[in-house]
This record gives structure tokens, sequence and C-alpha cells, in this order.
């Protein structure tokens, strides 16, 4: 935002049915406190935590559940080094938030919020620039993840070397995905 301030915290979100919400939830906390957040949208976990470090953001929370089923959901804290809150922390977080120990900030100093449309794309041309394509191309490589995020993220590199791939039980909704490319 255009106020000197500290650095935001980034938000970012995998794709349940209940990520947006919590996205917007986690939004509202952060803006209210005062801090301004950095929106990622829509990103697997391993592209938030580049991004926090791209961007030097003070923090960040991604809205997944991750290997879980598809009807649970969680926040996961990572502090500006890029190292997951731990279990203990997170405890004391929850014990301030049930407490309502968190200070809001007055009207005009709510924070302001910036959206990083393309933090995909970008680790995917990060990524890359980084490897060498025609040795890509003369292999196999299986690629595993569940609930489709990772695997959008490999299909969108694959179709840029154009290289052949093949997805096996394609269900995004929760069912562990196979890529060969």
């Amino acid at each position: 935002t255009a106020r000197n301030r500290p650095a935001p915290i980034a938000i970012g979100r995998d794709m349940r049915i209940t990520s947006p919400m919590l996205h917007s939830a986690v939004e509202a906390g952060i803006l209210s406190a005062g801090k301004d957040a950095l929106d990622l949208g829509l990103v697997s976990s391993p592209v938030a935590e580049w991004a926090l470090e791209k961007k030097k953001a003070a923090g960040l929370i991604i809205v997944t559940a991750s290997h879980n089923p598809p009807e649970w959901n969680a926040l996961k804290f990572v502090d500006a080094q890029g190292v997951a809150v731990s279990h203990e922390r997170g405890e004391e977080i929850e014990k301030m938030a049930i407490a309502k120990k968190f200070k809001r900030a007055e009207w005009d100093r709510v924070g302001g919020k910036n959206e990083w449309t393309d933090a995909t794309a970008t680790h995917v041309k990060t990524v890359l620039a980084s490897v060498d394509a025609a040795k890509i191309k003369k292999k196999q490589r299986a690629f595993k993840s569940k609930f489709g995020l990772v695997d959008a993220l490999h299909l969108a590199t694959a179709k840029q070397h154009a290289a052949t791939f093949i997805t096996v039980d394609n269900d995004f909704a929760g069912i562990e995905n196979v890529i060969i490319i």
C-alpha cells in the first residue's frame, strides 16, 4: 500500500470448495488488524512458499488441508523465514484467538490489499528457466500428488514444452492423480 508499512502477509488457497470462504475470512482478519495482505489467490503450497520469499512477505497463511480428504480444511502458517509454525506455536496462536487477544485497527488504520494474480505462472517461468527442456522431453517422468493443484502446474509445464503426458484418474475433487510426462 501507499503508506510506509511493514511487509504484507501473503495469503494463498487451494481448490477446496470451502477455501475461498476461509481465504476471505483470513484476509479480513489481517486487514482488520491493520496489516497489509498480499493475495496470491489459488496457488499450490510450494508456489505460496516461493512467493513468500520472492515478495519478502512478513509471513504466509495458506488455506489448505494438504493431503487430507476434500471435506477438511485448515490454515497453514509460515513465518517470514519460510518455516511452518510448529504445533506448539499453533496452539499458542489458537489460545490467543479464543481469548480475543488480537488488537483491531482503528477505521483509518486498517490494512491494504494487493494481489499477485500470476504467482503460479511466474513460478512456472522461473522453474522452466532453470531446467534443460531437451533433457526433460527425452525421458518420462511420473508426478504424483493429491487434489489436483500441483498436477495442474505439471500439466502447464508439460504443455509449455510440448511434452506428451497422460493423466490417470483426473478427478480434481480429491482423488489421487498421476501425470506421466
